[in-house]
């Protein structure tokens, strides 16, 4: 029967370009509505247009932030019309036996570099909510630059009353499980900041991905069942591919540690609790 051959072929093709159509849609970076340096909207609505404007957008001004002990600047970057303002840090320091904390790091790194792996894995997995962050060299500094984010307010600020607080707590949970993967010992209320819909956003991971085996703290009690699926299920290879521009191979090596100990944590509390309970 050629003619119910043919259908067939014909059905399953359709069939193949949804499938497509859909994986196409599932792995576009999301749209969004970028604030620029005048507080309005811009052009530019994707991550991938983000990182091209920030890698090479002319510095039209540089000033210091004045706040953390970094010296990080606030740029003010022009391109094609558009004025945006972003951060740059530039700060490479390696320091042994260093007290961060309650905690003795025998190796402690503080690193621009960090703040581009963050960005690259909270993108992979899905996260959203850590800026768009490249390195870029700038007047012979080399350093990264992160889009600065407008309108926002950190937790340090009177202003700052989270409208849902079962809302705000998921993204808690959310915050602290990136946390203990990336090990960011320097999660202060200063580098919690909120957009005006309240959407949590994660900054300043210059000392996160210490080369540590171990989990930062106890605070990973529940987990997005999304978030979750897409850790279990990106190999060591893919995480590698991610970070690899940005860290070396014992920083990697210490990051896989950690994803590990996060998976075997999960499935206790959920052996204990059950999984109605940790994902949300």
């Amino acid at each position: 029967m050629p003619g119910f051959g043919v259908a067939c072929g014909i059905v399953l093709s359709v069939a193949a370009l949804l499938i497509l159509a859909l994986v196409a849609q599932t792995e576009a970076p999301p749209e969004r509505a970028w604030i620029g340096a005048d507080g309005e909207p811009v052009a530019l609505t994707t991550d991938d247009e983000i990182l091209d404007f920030l890698r090479t957008a002319k510095v039209v001004s540089e000033e210091s932030i004045g706040t953390g002990i970094n010296d990080s600047k606030k740029l003010l970057l022009e391109k094609d019309g558009i004025q945006m303002h972003a951060v740059f840090r530039e700060v490479e320091i390696d320091r042994r036996h260093a007290r961060i904390g309650d905690r003795v790091h025998q190796i402690f790194r503080d690193s621009y570099r960090y703040e581009c792996a963050a960005y690259e894995l909270s993108r992979w997995l899905g996260l959203h909510n850590v800026p768009p962050a490249t390195p870029r060299t700038i007047r012979r500094r080399r350093g990264s630059v992160q889009l600065w984010l407008e309108h926002t307010l950190d937790e340090t600020e009177n202003e700052f009353r989270p409208a849902d607080p079962s809302v705000w707590a998921k993204q808690l949970w959310t915050m602290h499980f990136f946390d203990n993967l990336v090990f960011n010992v320097d999660r202060s209320a200063a580098n919690v900041l909120v957009d005006p819909g309240y959407k949590l956003w994660m900054i300043d991971h210059t000392r996160a991905f210490q080369i540590e085996d171990e989990l930062l703290d106890d605070r990973v009690v529940r987990v997005e069942r999304r978030l979750w699926d897409e850790l279990v299920s990106l190999s060591d290879d893919a995480i590698r591919s991610v970070v690899d521009p940005h860290l070396d191979t014992i920083e990697i090596r210490s990051l896989l540690e950690r994803r590990g100990l996060l998976v075997e944590h999960i499935h206790r509390l959920i052996e204990e609790r059950g999984e109605n309970i940790i994902f949300f």
